[in-house]
């Protein structure tokens, strides 16, 4: 969230301030343009404004959508200030320079204006640089897609490497939320020491990361509890397990609106995520905090049918569990997942009503293999080493220093290994 702000600052401040300079070095007139001048009904057409800027925000996006996503994927939330400064800097004053330098030579495009100042040898450097550069895009979207195919379709990996020609072996660790990043530093650490590089993939929902574990794309993942798991392998066949368990996180009620629960009232709107495993805790945890009562027969992961009082008739709004920080200012009050409520910048101690229910072990966090890979003892050895890295002191040190013991470990003396063979 904090690069996302400070690549937002950048696009708006830097386009303001840089603008400023750009115009100031190139004086713009108010010239008739050659679409006016030179109007032919063919190459020069005068246009209404919206139609020109909704043209010019098509060639702005142009591969955009596609290539911003790709450059999150490799290099990390840093994305969100490269690409910006790279807007600001490179896309933006190329367009503009490009724009005034046209207008003042009849409309000629880049091509022909290069061969008239330059001179017809650079303008061949430039046609071979320009088809390069076409290349390389089209390298681009060949192969994004086709290594998806590889991994997730024909179930093709290059993860692992024979340890005996002494060669880094690389394991994709899928997560949900920067805050991961944080949370598995010392075992990325400690596991180069081992040969191993972790490789932590972030995804942006709870959905998608057991579905590319199944498939291959990634070879473990590290955001689930263990109910959640469950429920996941029995709606959708996932052949995955647990092989360690890692911390407890609490589902906390924040507000933006009132300090204490005691303030909300009939008529207001109080969120919850839509899945099963955390609307269920979450309404267990309205429950908790007084607020509804529960049928005595409802399940372990109750729904909001299993509702048998409201004690406060507040409205219940399911939502993705991604968006509910957002979605603070709109609601009265929601039950927070805690990866998300970190990535926000939600803090334990603003949380109007706090998680008491720690000591129930479905709701344990794990790490999950597919099951296969526990029958091959080369991987199994990988990923003994994986969890034993994570189940550290100094994993331990960054629950409490870094995050105030928002996390709490839970389970690291039990070997799922052994229950999973």
């Amino acid at each position: 969230m904090f690069t996302f702000v400070i690549g937002l600052a950048v696009l708006l401040l830097g386009g303001y301030f840089y603008g400023k300079f750009c115009e100031r070095v190139f004086h713009p007139d108010r010239r008739t343009t050659p679409a006016y001048a030179m109007a032919d009904g063919v190459n020069y057409v005068p246009m209404k404004k919206w139609k020109n800027a909704l043209i010019e925000l098509l060639n702005i996006a142009g591969t955009g959508p596609v290539l911003g996503p790709i450059q999150g994927i490799l290099f990390g939330p840093i994305a969100f200030v490269l690409i910006p400064v790279g807007c600001v800097l490179g896309g933006a004053v190329h367009d503009y320079f490009s724009g005034m330098l046209s207008l003042r030579n009849k409309g000629e495009q880049m091509p022909g204006l290069m061969k008239r100042f330059m001179g017809n040898g650079v303008f061949q450097i430039y046609n071979v640089f320009v088809c390069l550069l076409m290349f390389l895009v089209g390298v681009v979207f060949v192969y994004t897609p086709g290594d998806m195919l590889a991994g997730s379709v024909f179930g093709f990996t290059t993860s692992f490497t024979d340890a005996s020609t002494g060669e880094t072996t690389t394991v994709k660790l899928g997560v949900v939320g920067s805050i991961y990043e944080d949370l598995w530093a010392p075992a990325k650490e400690a596991l180069k020491e081992e040969g191993i590089d972790l490789e932590i993939v972030q995804f942006s929902d709870y959905v998608t990361p057991n579905n590319a574990l199944a498939n291959g794309e990634i070879d473990l993942n590290a955001f689930q509890h263990r109910i959640y798991l469950q429920s996941e392998v029995e709606n959708y066949g996932y052949e995955i397990q647990a092989i360690g368990n890692t911390f407890i996180i609490p589902l906390n009620l924040y507000s933006d609106k009132v300090s204490s629960v005691d303030e909300l009232k009939d008529g207001d709107t109080v969120a919850i995520p839509d899945d099963l495993t955390n609307g269920g805790r979450a309404l267990k945890v309205l429950e908790s905090a007084g607020l509804i009562t529960l049928k005595a027969d409802a399940g372990f992961s109750p729904t909001v049918d299993d509702i048998e009082t409201y004690n406060t008739k507040i409205q219940i709004e399911e939502l993705k569990a991604n968006v509910i920080p957002s979605s603070l200012p709109d609601v009265t009050a929601a039950v927070v997942n805690g990866n998300y409520a970190l990535d926000f910048g939600l803090k334990t101690e603003e949380a109007i009503y706090k998680d008491s229910v720690l000591d129930e072990e479905q709701y344990w966090n794990l790490i999950a293999a597919r099951t296969a890979d526990l029958k091959d003892p080369t991987k199994v050895d990988v990923y003994k080493k994986v969890v034993a890295a994570f189940q550290s002191d100094a994993t331990e040190k960054v629950f409490h220093d870094d995050f105030g013991g928002y996390f709490i470990k839970v389970g690291w003396d039990q070997d799922l290994f052994s229950e999973a063979q």
